[in-house]
């Protein structure tokens, strides 16, 4: 079996994640591993396999036994490793999100094109490799809800215990992470979302508001956070779609993760997130009974396949020379989305998009 030599940039938790997986993946061979922090780089190569440890990711680059890499790094300074790696005609797997902005991530399409044949794909593709995301993506292209309306997702957590130990610093941090909850989660609701739909939807304006943390509960953060814990955006579409996005945590509502795609004939009730019982409803209308709601799908889904998926279609891609599930330009749409968001939420006021 054709086997895809990878390096793993970044041995944190994500990181470690990405070697566990490629450990359980028989397309995959962990060529080795870096990090700021040589000795957690050492102690994930003992792990999970790995042959190799680097000094530097430049290191990591310019050895010819790796054939592509996996950057599970912070939002700043991904952009410029992408870049070398690229440069140095390896393969790119790029964490979530793609770069700070559109403008990197726009910069990382321009030295793609100049390697046509480098597969560089962005990791929040994560929750469509599940079976329901499957059935939704089948059910919908079917063209059975009618013309599309609107597309609501919502996940908000209710704040918990204060924690013992200080959260990671860069999670919610402008000048590492470019920004806060939207960068880190909402990235995978409109990866979901426009990826259901076949990326067919055109959004063409937002009007957004972000928030974050009350200061009650400032304790759930890192004293260095700047960045919002909670948003809310409605995106219009050029054919008259809408999207309603609310992704927030360490907020004082209820739990909630509920999505829903409303069309003209009828709509899918879901939940994006994986877990026990899970289960999509179909309301399906006709004249004369109105709705009619039935569950046409129901089970149980592994978090870990959100980890697996994304690795396995990577490797994969790069073996049949295909794109991957989330190429570099659909990463540049909900890149551009959320800038917009950003732009919206300080000027209190609509953005348009891209």
């Amino acid at each position: 079996m054709r086997q895809v030599g990878i390096g793993v940039v970044g041995t944190g938790v994500i990181g470690r994640k990405h070697l566990q997986s490629a450990a359980a993946l028989l397309s995959i061979r962990t060529v080795g591993t870096t990090d700021l922090r040589e000795d957690q780089a050492r102690d994930a190569a003992a792990l999970y396999g790995a042959d190799k440890v680097y000094a530097t990711a430049d290191e990591m680059f310019a050895d010819p036994e790796v054939e592509a890499v996996v950057l599970a790094v912070p939002a700043a300074g991904k952009t410029e490793l992408a870049l070398k790696a690229i440069a140095a005609g390896k393969h790119a797997l790029i964490e979530k999100p793609a770069g700070m902005n559109a403008r990197e991530v726009q910069q990382l399409i321009d030295a793609q094109k100049a390697h046509p044949s480098l597969i560089v794909g962005c990791c929040s593709s994560r929750f469509r490799y599940y079976e329901s995301g499957e059935l939704l993506r089948r059910r919908i292209a079917s063209g059975e809800l009618g013309e599309l309306r609107m597309l609501r997702t919502r996940g908000v957590w209710p704040a918990g215990k204060a924690p013992e130990t200080a959260p990671p610093f860069w999670r919610l941090n402008k000048s590492v992470n470019g920004g806060g909850i939207m960068m880190n989660w909402g990235s995978y609701d409109l990866d979901y979302m426009l990826g259901l739909t076949g990326w067919r939807l055109k959004p063409v304006r937002v009007l957004a508001q972000t928030w974050q943390v009350a200061p009650h509960l400032n304790a759930r953060v890192a004293p260095e956070t700047d960045a919002e814990t909670h948003v809310t955006a409605f995106i219009s579409c050029e054919g008259g779609e809408t999207i309603v996005l609310e992704r927030g945590e360490f907020t004082s509502a209820s739990r909630d993760e509920t999505s829903e795609i409303i069309g003209t004939h009828g709509s899918l009730l879901f939940r994006m997130m994986p877990g026990e019982g899970k289960k999509i409803v179909y309301n399906e209308t006709n004249p004369l009974d109105g709705v009619r709601s039935s569950v046409i799908w129901s089970g149980d889904e592994d978090f870990e396949v959100l980890h697996t998926g994304v690795l396995w279609d990577f490797a994969d891609a790069v073996i049949n020379n295909r794109p991957p599930a989330t190429t570099l330009e659909q990463a540049l749409l909900i890149q551009q989305i959320t800038d917009a968001i950003y732009l919206s939420a300080a000027n209190r006021r609509c953005a348009d998009i891209g």
